[in-house]
């Protein structure tokens, strides 16, 4: 039975672009099996996201010390829009959840909704089924409930799917409710990214928002990634949002 490392959460201002929240998994063991019993959570950290750190220097016998290469980081990446805040953080064995609402609003009765998921030691996990499990409703909480077929690609080099959710009438809030779901494999961890709209009950057979702000809500969901800082190969993006 292994310990569950704990997962930091960082959040960046972006000189004028969102902020980013991030999630980093601490590495697991060499064969990590998925824990049993629930950890006590550390407090939730906010700072800066850390450079890739100087090399550490090792002195060995007769020999001139040399300088160790830093280890990419794996974090996990959802815009985070302005004037929003945290408003949970959970973490029950090996999965971390947060979840954030514009200021001024609750999780129960806000307009908008963003969740992060981390599935620590996960890996080569059947992508498919995690989005069917994450989108998945009881069907006495909404009216009609209809969900996209799953697209897959690779997203900065990891592998993802993507789905949206809609429900015409939630019957606790009385709204319609659009969410959109990304699933993304890391390699040291699954990871799933959330982002809900509330707006007014809607028909099936009619759009519920025009085109144009479904794109721009898929393009928000097109910045949700995975990446490893200090990496050529699944770069972060840069403070400057390049």
């Amino acid at each position: 039975m292994c310990m569950v490392r704990s997962v930091l959460v960082i959040v960046l201002a972006l000189g004028g672009p969102p902020l980013w929240a991030q999630t980093k998994p601490k590495p697991g063991p060499a064969e990590p099996q998925l824990q049993t019993q629930k950890p006590v959570a550390p407090p939730v950290q906010t700072q800066q996201l850390p450079a890739q750190q100087s090399p550490t220097q090792t002195q060995r016998p007769a020999a001139a010390s040399q300088a160790a290469p830093a280890q990419p980081a794996e974090l996990f990446l959802m815009p985070m829009p302005k004037g929003w805040k945290q408003v949970s953080a959970d973490e029950q064995y090996n999965i971390r959840t947060i979840q954030y609402v514009p200021e001024g609003q609750s999780l129960e009765k806000g307009d908008e909704m963003l969740r992060s998921m981390v599935f620590s030691f996960v890996r080569d996990a059947p992508l498919e089924t995690f989005l069917a499990l994450a989108s998945r409703m009881p069907k006495d909480e909404c009216q009609e409930v209809m969900t996209t077929p799953a697209a897959k690609g690779l997203i900065n080099g990891y592998e993802s799917v993507f789905a949206t959710r809609f429900c015409t009438k939630n019957r606790k809030s009385g709204l319609g409710e659009i969410t959109m779901f990304k699933v993304i494999q890391g390699k040291t961890a699954l990871y799933i990214g959330e982002r809900t709209w509330r707006i007014k009950p809607f028909d099936k057979d009619k759009p519920p928002v025009p085109i144009a702000t479904y794109d721009q809500w898929t393009g928000y969901m097109r910045a949700v990634l995975v990446c490893e800082s200090g990496s050529a190969m699944r770069p972060c993006p840069k403070p400057d949002g390049k």
